[in-house]
């Protein structure tokens, strides 16, 4: 199993249902901000079931229908958009740094006896769970050989805006930054199952404003104990 498909099971962001709710705030807020505050009340979670019924019901019976659903569109055109900067972005990283010589890295090194240095779209696992890091440093602390393990996001949005909650996993709130780190903390257990010690998991946030690309360092959360109950689920 990759750690890709574990995030998916946890991620209850669902670009439908997001890009509608936003659309409509949107275009109402400009229209009516009574009947934009009103929404905002009535529709807290549009993961839950009656809120979303809500909204689609709220949707239909405006006058502002077609506006919203062009909105929409616009919406999920910009985030796919988004989506494949974000691949392109991390292409053009690789070539910068010899990718050539990375896509065999695999072939030269022993993932239990790593050399020290720094590894870029490296795959790493153990037993039945693996996955695919951005990047990762290895060195040695205290005469043991330790990681950092760093992933890219391209995205201009607050990693921190919550969505819903992932009942599953301690009533963790379900928010980007979350996810993100609920990813590099699968990772860091992988690496740790190989004998490394992990000392930083770090988020590089891509933003793109003005024609210029920023990058944004956000050191992410070992969510230990959210893994435990992943790993004692999911992996055999």
């Amino acid at each position: 199993m990759t750690v890709t498909e574990i995030i998916s099971i946890y991620n209850s962001f669902d670009a439908q249902k997001h890009s509608l709710l936003k659309a409509t705030k949107d275009i109402i807020k400009v229209c009516s901000y009574k009947t934009w505050k009103i929404l905002c009340f009535i529709v807290k979670d549009v993961n839950n079931e009656n809120d979303f019924a809500v909204l689609t019901n709220f949707v239909n019976e405006s006058i502002f229908k077609n506006q919203i659903l062009l909105e929409q569109k616009r919406l999920l055109l910009i985030w796919s958009n988004k989506r494949d900067k974000s691949t392109l972005y991390h292409r053009k990283k690789l070539e910068e740094k010899e990718s050539i010589k990375n896509e065999n890295i695999n072939k030269k090194y022993n993932i239990f006896n790593l050399e020290i240095g720094n590894y870029k779209e490296f795959s790493i696992f153990y037993g039945s769970l693996n996955g695919r890091v951005d990047e990762m440093n290895v060195f040695l602390l205290d005469g043991k050989k330790t990681v950092d393990i760093i992933d890219y996001k391209f995205t201009n949005s607050n990693i921190n805006v919550y969505y819903s909650k992932i009942e599953s996993l301690y009533s963790l709130p379900s928010s980007k930054y979350n996810l993100y780190s609920l990813q590099l903390s699968l990772y860091a257990w992988i690496m740790a199952m190989n004998g490394y010690q992990v000392r930083n998991l770090i988020i590089v946030q891509v933003i793109e404003s003005e024609n210029k690309i920023v990058e944004h360092k956000i050191k992410a959360k070992y969510l230990k104990e959210e893994v435990k109950i992943i790993i004692n689920k999911h992996i055999k």
